[in-house]
């Protein structure tokens, strides 16, 4: 039972950074896409 609630914390903290990963980087590619639109 305790694995299971290290589990669900690991995931959570992992699916945190993913989140922050991914909106990093769909910020550089709105900041690259400014440039192709030109």
């Amino acid at each position: 039972m305790e694995d299971k609630i290290l589990n669900e914390e690991y995931v959570m903290n992992n699916g945190k950074k993913f989140g922050e990963d991914l909106s990093f980087l769909c910020f550089l590619f709105d900041e690259n896409a400014q440039y192709l639109e030109v």
